[in-house]
């Protein structure tokens, strides 16, 4: 079994505390106003009141599409802004969080740097460059800046938590060797490195392109992997001892004790690689159920382990409630846990199975545009004349059949 923490920074309790507008005119802007604005200033481009007021309309207009994570909306508006407005550094550290959100670590990077350059001096800046930092591997600059964080500010939260995760993960990989491949970086105890060490490699890289064609999406940038000695990963993870692997914004496998590329260790690498594409397709917005189930099918294209706890709770009756498959998995008794994991993995495949693969593409785009996960259900596949409510019937259903 697999366990997800997607680590995400409280960007938005860090937004709330800064100056962002000038003028109580431009809360909430809508889209005609916005384009009214605009022509106006194109018409008047001297009047430097008008010009004063775009400027302010779009970054607030801007900082609610990140609120909404809209990222992509949310840069073309502050794309706007840096051409009207070409010093203020408020542009750019936005476009930097946006770039972030994105998995573009670059472009995130070049923004965030051109805001402080201009004299951005916030916390905000500071923690989005360190996450940048540690998303690419580059634990002594994200340390660097991580301190100067919290040095500016003890009770950020947030700060506090990057650098102490930091700074474990130093000490940890001190004593380790970093391979880099197309899409990868490979880090390793040398003890633990060995035939499988050379094949994970391999393994990913097939999961970048299987995945990848499924789901129509190849992340740009490079994913850390870290491989640990079994003891290691349970003590510097702080994962539960079901846990076969961890993503929470750096793969974390296990692997002491392999001494072969079994397909076991294939499922484990799938999984976890395909929480990474998740992750970026929904912005972090992919619910339970959802996340895991197709994660537990991705795994399942390696590594296809009997079903024996759901056929057993099918037969006896006490199979998991979708309400609590709504949850993270780890808030529940530990015996219900591998359940949950085949429930989500059973109900995805009866997607999957049922309708073509499109509708899922569809079904993660609107969960990641912000529609409730039951709710972006029943709007994918209303056109069949099926709810939420009809789907998860006919699922159990097909269950009760012996179907799985």
């Amino acid at each position: 079994m697999m366990l997800i923490l997607v680590r995400g920074l409280c960007l938005f309790c860090l937004l709330a505390g800064l100056p962002l507008a000038g003028m109580a005119v431009v809360k909430h802007p809508d889209a005609p106003g916005l384009f009214r604005l605009e022509t106006a200033v194109r018409e008047q481009p001297q009047n430097i009141e008008l010009r004063e007021q775009l400027r302010e309309t779009l970054l607030v207009a801007g900082t609610e599409r990140l609120k909404e994570r809209d990222y992509r909306g949310a840069l073309a508006l502050f794309d706007k802004g840096t051409e009207l407005a070409p010093e203020d550094s408020r542009f750019y550290l936005y476009r930097g969080v946006s770039w972030y959100h994105l998995g573009h670590h670059d472009n995130a990077e070049d923004a965030l740097k051109t805001a402080r350059r201009l004299g951005d001096n916030s916390v905000l800046s500071l923690i989005v460059l360190g996450e940048v930092y540690y998303a690419t591997g580059r634990l002594y600059e994200a340390q660097q800046i991580m301190t100067e964080a919290v040095e500016q500010n003890p009770a950020e939260n947030n700060a506090r938590k990057l650098l102490a995760k930091v700074q474990r993960d130093i000490d940890a990989e001190q004593k380790m060797t970093t391979d880099y491949g197309a899409h990868f970086l490979i880090t390793y105890d040398d003890g633990v490195h060995g035939v499988v060490g050379d094949k994970v490699l391999d393994v990913l890289e097939g999961a970048y392109d299987t995945l990848g064609y499924v789901f129509d999406f190849y992340p740009e940038t490079s994913v850390n992997v870290l491989l640990y000695k079994r003891l290691d990963f349970f003590d510097l993870t702080g994962s539960p001892d079901w846990s076969g692997g961890l993503y929470d914004g750096k793969i974390r496998v296990p692997v002491g004790g392999v001494d072969q590329m079994t397909p076991k260790m294939q499922g484990v690498l799938y999984h976890e690689y395909c929480h990474v594409v998740i992750r970026y397709l929904t912005r972090g917005r992919c619910p339970t159920w959802l996340n895991e189930g197709l994660a537990v099918w991705a795994e399942r294209q390696r590594y296809k382990q009997p079903l024996s706890t759901l056929q057993k709770a099918v037969e006896n009756g006490t199979l998991l409630s979708f309400e609590q498959l709504e949850k993270p998995f780890t808030t529940l008794p530990e015996g219900q846990i591998l359940l949950a994991y085949e429930q989500s993995g059973s109900l995805v495949d009866f997607l999957l199975r049922r309708f073509e693969w499109f509708e899922m593409q569809r079904l993660l785009k609107k969960v990641g545009g912000g529609v409730d996960g039951v709710a972006a259900v029943t709007a994918v596949y209303e056109k069949y004349g099926l709810d939420f409510d009809t789907l998860l019937r006919e699922w159990r259903a097909e269950l009760v059949a012996g179907i799985f």
